[in-house]
């Protein structure tokens, strides 16, 4: 916010969005969706207003003028004496609803002067929703066309007030310092804010290192590599943060799975909306230790805890600005304008249908039709923004489609020298490279270990990493012969480099056979066992066609194998969607 002087030692800038050149365009600043901590005895409308008094107060500090008193009485005001400046408030207590809109122009920041033509709005909404009180909160900073000037991304201080008095929760309180699992968080009850819907901003991971294995000698700040207590309280607001003792860690693994978890020093960022079904593991970014250590410095910071640190905070500030939160269930200033009037057009219709007096009527329905202007200008107001909106997002996509464009060009360039250097490498070793890979020693350690040796050529769905955490098949070992030998025969023979013959009899060496999984008519029998969304993060529904099953006539989940699979033609790879148990059919 312009003006908050506070904590400005580090405050991160970004430059202004560049949407179409000559339009301003708005660039979301701060933003959160989160619920005011409540009990079952607690008086919703109580709480409200106590909410609201906190966030006047600060509205009061940031406005030159003074705001009418009847604002902190939960009515509706409206203070724009000061040019270039507006405070609206509308509040509707009855059902709970409350929300202010603070306009202003850019103030002096670290020592900058105000940037002519630079506007601020903040909007905060609160609403009763059951027995809780949603939050809402959104600053965004409007700049000239041809601004270049950095914008500063600070968080209202009204969230800090609001933490430390009344509480503020997603998934779990917010609050400016680190919670320790096993202390303040049970693991199980971790694992659970990941899973969390509800949940709106990340969890940072921070686990203890196991000193006594490290030869190297590691100044740290404390048990940690990073200062857990700092970094709460830089990312107040914006993230949770969590230690993870040494002890605690195998729980963690346990848990989530290798592939989700963290552990031995490394940092991890849980992103909001986690789902191990359909999400990669790498969308929720894990840093090891070492390249902690080695983390490339900027400007006056040295290489190393504190310039990856600066990272970290820098990385999830920007994702609170580029996140689509859904602000369905916060009706800002607009909305409890648009709902105000419908209240009153129904009151005045009451009060015609109900009046005797000719005169009387008439002037009601006069005041009705004025009321109804009102109505139709927000409207309008409301149309133009998101036309503008549409506008500005059709723009977007087109920028975000030419660079998946590109981005799919240099991924496609990559797999054809990571190919090349394959077959490179197999002409001058004149044996496999994959003869000489160490094989896993766990089932649940193969999606780990299919990452590192079989990218390329056969990748893991999300769903199928996430199912290897519980399997109860006991042979590692055949297991990852048998992605081996859809990673490579498979693959060659799809390629049409391989005779179905050849394919065959590794099959049969293998104690396995190939084929059909089951029919489409049948597999929609199933809801969407026979189905992923591939690509990967996309909609799209893709039918695991194919599978690769053990000879072993059993059903016991131990002995008995079974993979089931497609393949990609695009990138010439084969795609795993479920493994190592069987799927249901009419037989299971």
């Amino acid at each position: 916010m312009p003006g908050e002087q506070k904590e400005t030692s580090s405050i991160i800038s970004i430059r202004p969005r560049v949407i179409r050149l000559g339009q301003p365009v708005n660039q979301m600043v701060y933003q959160l969706s989160a619920y005011l901590i409540s009990s079952e005895n607690d008086d919703t409308r109580v709480l409200v207003r106590q909410a609201a008094v906190k966030i006047l107060d600060w509205v009061q500090e940031k406005y030159s003028d003074e705001i009418p008193r009847k604002a902190w009485e939960q009515q509706s005001v409206l203070a724009d004496r000061i040019p270039g400046q507006k405070v609206e408030c509308v509040a509707i207590p009855d059902e709970g609803r409350w929300a202010v809109r603070l306009e202003q122009p850019d103030a002096s920041i670290l020592g900058r002067p105000p940037v002519a033509g630079r506007f601020w709005t903040t909007d905060i909404s609160l609403m009763r929703d059951g027995g809780r009180i949603r939050l809402g909160t959104r600053v965004a900073c409007a700049s000239p066309p041809d601004c270049s000037e950095d914008i500063f991304l600070t968080r209202p201080r009204f969230i800090k007030d609001l933490i430390s008095t009344i509480g503020i929760a997603s998934g779990i309180p917010l609050a400016g310092r680190p919670y320790t699992a096993g202390t303040h968080i049970k693991v199980d009850q971790l694992a659970h804010l990941l899973h969390d819907a509800e949940r709106t901003i990340p969890v940072v991971v921070l686990t203890e290192p196991d000193w006594e294995t490290r030869t190297d000698k590691v100044e740290t700040p404390s048990d940690y590599v990073l200062d857990g207590d700092r970094l709460a309280e830089k990312l107040v607001g914006y993230a949770h943060v969590v230690l993870f003792p040494l002890k605690e860690s195998v729980n963690l693994t346990k848990k989530l799975g290798p592939n989700w978890s963290v552990s031995d020093g490394a940092v991890r960022t849980y992103l909001p909306g986690m789902d191990p079904r359909n999400d990669p593991d790498w969308i929720h970014p894990r840093t090891d230790f070492d390249r902690i250590l080695a983390w490339p410095g900027e400007g006056s910071v040295k290489p190393g805890i504190r310039a990856f640190e600066d990272a970290l905070i820098r990385n999830i500030q920007e994702f609170n600005i580029k996140q689509k939160v859904r602000w369905a269930g916060h009706p800002f200033v607009p909305e409890l304008k648009l709902l105000e009037n419908r209240r009153k057009q129904a009151e005045i219709s009451r009060a015609i249908l109900s009046s005797r007096s000719e005169k009387s009527k008439a002037a009601q329905v006069l005041q009705q039709l004025e009321v109804k202007e009102e109505e139709n200008a927000m409207l309008r107001a409301q149309l133009e923004k998101v036309q503008k909106d549409a506008e500005e997002f059709s723009t977007l996509a087109e920028q975000y489609e030419k660079d998946y464009r590109y981005y799919e060009g240099e991924n496609n360039n990559l797999r054809t020298q990571l190919y090349t250097l394959r077959d490179n490498m197999e002409a001058v070793t004149r044996q496999p490279i994959d003869q000489t890979i160490a094989m896993p020693e766990s089932i649940q350690d193969i999606g780990q270990w299919a990452g590192e040796y079989l990218t390329g050529r056969l990748v893991l769905h999300p769903r199928a990493v996430n199912a290897l955490k519980d399997a109860e098949y006991e042979d590692p070992q055949k297991l990852s012969r048998a992605l081996l030998l859809l990673a490579n025969e498979y693959r060659t023979m799809k390629m049409g480099r391989l005779d179905q013959r050849e394919f065959s009899r590794k099959l049969s060496h293998l104690h396995l056979r190939e084929g059909e999984s089951i029919s489409r008519e049948r597999a929609g029998e199933f809801d969407d066992e026979y189905f992923i969304n591939y690509p990967v993060g996309s909609t799209k529904r893709t039918f695991l066609e194919r599978h690769l099953r053990s000879l072993a006539n059993t059903r016991d989940p131990r002995r008995c194998l079974a993979v089931y699979f497609f393949w990609d033609d695009d990138t010439r790879q084969v795609v795993v969607g479920w493994l190592p148990s069987h799927l249901r059919c009419n037989l299971t």
